[in-house]
């Protein structure tokens, strides 16, 4: 049993990871607001890591073996937990995003509260990857699952179901991967139990692959719709697209080297599908 301190728990990534690794181990949750439901074994501590000081000492008076941090993407937050918990012999784990590997592509095609989330993560990345010894930097792509906070695919569910516009990028064939949440969650398990290993980088995604064209036609072959009113644009710029122009097919052989037998979850896309889809009858309902 390990003693694990993780920042940023509320949300679908943060309180899957919660759920998988709290049935083995001590876990410590530490976010601004109160959580919306509250996992047993889980002790929950409300408070502001970048704007605390006083708390982040108190809170390091503590030994643990893991941080999770899922909220990082300034340099001065990697800092501030280094200055408090560098002395301990931690493993770190970093959640980021793999759209920092696009960065210069993104630059042109998004606005600039991405840009400077994703900036944000390139440097904490740098700044982690210089002070931390023993370091694990994940990336993930889109990532669906239960209490998605994002809203995406409840939202192309009631597009789908309303016989909405989907907009798609004009003669685009690109290819993408996503990751279900639970899938994540059992692989950081995995990595917080692994033999330490200095710097390791990661990308995490199920092995899937789609197009956007295939990606709506299965949500839509799940939840009963047979017909999907796609219009083709060449500009996204004023268009919602979920999956626009990049190629966003992960390299995850990494993850596959490193847990051989790890088995992906199947059917999730459905599963979660019509779980949406209750939401939506049920809301009307009431």
């Amino acid at each position: 049993m390990k003693n694990i301190l993780i920042f940023g728990g509320k949300r679908m990534i943060g309180n899957s990871i919660l759920v998988q690794i709290s049935k083995n181990n001590k876990i410590f949750c530490v976010s601004r607001t109160p959580p919306h439901e509250k996992i047993v074994g889980v002790k929950y501590i409300q408070g502001d890591i970048d704007n605390d000081s006083v708390f982040l000492k108190n809170l390091s008076s503590n030994k643990y073996d893991v941080i999770i941090d899922n909220i990082a993407y300034k340099k001065e937050h990697i800092k501030k937990v280094y200055k408090y918990f560098g002395e301990q012999k931690i493993k770190y784990i970093l959640t980021s995003s793999y759209w920092v590997n696009k960065f210069n592509d993104l630059e042109q095609t998004n606005s600039s509260k991405i840009i400077n989330y994703l900036s944000g993560k390139l440097e904490s990345e740098k700044v982690a990857s210089s002070l931390w010894k023993n370091l694990i930097i994940i990336r993930l792509p889109i990532v669906f699952g239960e209490k998605d906070h994002t809203g995406r695919l409840n939202k192309l569910i009631i597009q789908l179901i309303n016989y909405q516009p989907i907009y798609v990028r004009k003669n685009l064939n690109i290819q993408f991967r996503i990751a279900y949440s639970e899938d994540i969650a059992r692989l950081y398990e995995l990595l917080l139990n692994m033999p330490n290993k200095n710097i390791l980088k990661i990308n995490i995604a199920n092995p899937e692959k789609y197009t956007p064209k295939e990606f709506y036609l299965l949500c839509a072959k799940y939840i009963g719709i047979s017909k999907i009113n796609f219009i083709e644009t060449e500009n996204s710029s004023s268009k919602n697209i979920l999956f626009d122009n990049l190629d966003y097919v992960l390299d995850i052989k990494k993850i596959k080297e490193l847990f051989p037998n790890f088995v992906f979850s199947k059917d999730w896309l459905r599963k979660i599908c019509l779980q949406e889809i209750k939401k939506i009858v049920s809301q009307e309902i009431k």
